[in-house]
């Protein structure tokens, strides 16, 4: 199931939250600010301890002072003019669904919540594009893999503009 709603992404108590991280793993802009400002010392003490992720590959922490369970941080690069973007967003996107369904699977858990931003659309991303390739991305994943299926995920939006792209997106992606 893909849904969406407007909101904090760090307040959620969800199984899992994605995180839009740098390659260093280390606190930038926007959500991931929003995220490790939450979370505390501890996830920052952790994903130093990482040494780091290479771009559109994910990684998974503890929550730390988060209400949910565990962080998924996917490197998500600054889209400007970059060559190939379309791809990357469309790998960060499956990357960090096949790390959440990593984590159900060690759990053994039946289904997953897990909590999306868009992805891209506040690194320079055209935002309803970001979007219309998430939807997309995670809908192929869960055709092509259907035991992926387990993963329920919510596009967690705290940007007005986003939220309706995304709504219009899902409406759209049903009719597909």
């Amino acid at each position: 199931m893909i849904t969406t709603l407007k909101g904090d992404i760090s307040r959620l108590d969800f199984d899992v939250i994605v995180n839009p991280a740098g390659k260093d793993l280390m606190p930038v802009e926007g959500v991931c600010s929003q995220i490790f400002a939450r979370a505390g010392q501890g996830l920052i003490d952790e994903c130093q301890s990482l040494k780091g992720c290479d771009v559109a590959m994910a990684k998974l922490t503890k929550a730390y002072d988060l209400p949910c369970q565990a962080i998924i941080h996917v490197v998500v690069p600054t889209f400007v003019n970059m060559e190939g973007e379309k791809e990357i967003l469309e790998a960060c996107f499956w990357n960090a669904c096949a790390q959440a369904y990593s984590y159900a699977r060690e759990h053994e858990l039946e289904q997953l919540m897990v909590a999306f931003p868009v992805l891209g659309s506040d690194r320079g991303y055209d935002k309803r594009q970001a979007c219309e390739i998430g939807v997309r991305t995670i809908r192929k994943l869960f055709r092509e893999y259907p035991d992926t299926k387990c993963i329920d995920v919510v596009f967690v939006c705290d940007d007005q503009e986003v939220y309706s792209y995304m709504k219009e997106e899902l409406k759209h992606a049903i009719i597909r």
